[in-house]
């Protein structure tokens, strides 16, 4: 069993960081909002996850379109082998937007709200590989952008990077609060308590990861309710 246990609100409009230590769950219960876990052989999710109102694992569900609402970015920058343009024009085309000046003009906005339009506006057609780590990280939040998605999913966005792109990243994500729900994986506390206006602690007990205790981050870092929350922020665990 990857989690038992877990029961939490998520605020929309706000960033939500889920803290703990390796193995305890964080990156399997970020991957159930949009049922990525539905591409994990065997894997069988009980319960709910209720996304305005509605359980996304009802048989009912139109997978396609709650990933379209819920849009994914992963540890490691992964920007399509393709061009710069197509890596955003891409995902428009599969969800059904192809006139060339939509897509244009939804490329250059999100190109401008992740601070990528002056740098890559004359080279759109080069490959976005030759792009420098924060460039591809930031370009892989910006085709998540494209599709207009209501929560954004993080999975450690900044761990990958070099200081000063996983500071530019992470002043993006503070930007970006407000106007998506943000749920991020984060191993780097200080971050963590920087942009989250909530924070989740899970810890591993009774071989299964669980969810210790959640609440706004200050409370969270400044007076915790259970010791091992307290000894995690402080670092005397995990």
């Amino acid at each position: 069993m990857a989690l038992d246990n877990v029961t939490l609100d998520i605020y929309r409009g706000c960033i939500t960081a889920l803290i703990g230590p390796s193995g305890c769950g964080k990156t399997s219960f970020l991957s159930s909002i949009n049922r990525l876990t539905d591409l994990i052989p065997a894997c069988r999710v009980t319960g709910c996850i209720r996304v305005d109102g509605k359980d996304i694992y009802d048989l009912a569900c139109d997978v396609q379109a709650l990933r379209r609402q819920i849009g994914m970015v992963f540890q490691k920058p992964v920007p399509f082998p393709l061009s710069i343009r197509r890596n955003i024009a891409l995902p428009l085309h599969e969800h059904g937007i192809r006139q060339r000046s939509e897509v244009d003009a939804i490329m250059e906005q999100v190109l401008r709200d992740v601070g990528l339009w002056d740098e890559v506006c004359d080279r759109l057609d080069t490959a976005a590989l030759s792009l420098s780590g924060g460039q591809q990280q930031r370009l892989c939040i910006a085709r998540a952008l494209a599709l207009s998605p209501k929560i954004l999913l993080m999975d450690e966005p900044c761990s990958a990077l070099d200081p000063i792109a996983s500071g530019v990243v992470e002043d993006l994500i503070s930007r970006l609060s407000g106007h998506y729900t943000i749920v991020i994986v984060t191993h780097n506390l200080a971050q963590a308590r920087r942009i989250a206006n909530y924070a989740a602690f899970f810890w591993i007990k009774e071989r299964a990861g669980q969810l210790i205790e959640f609440g706004q981050c200050r409370n969270i870092f400044e007076t915790p309710a259970h010791e091992l929350t307290a000894a995690y922020v402080n670092g005397t665990r995990g």
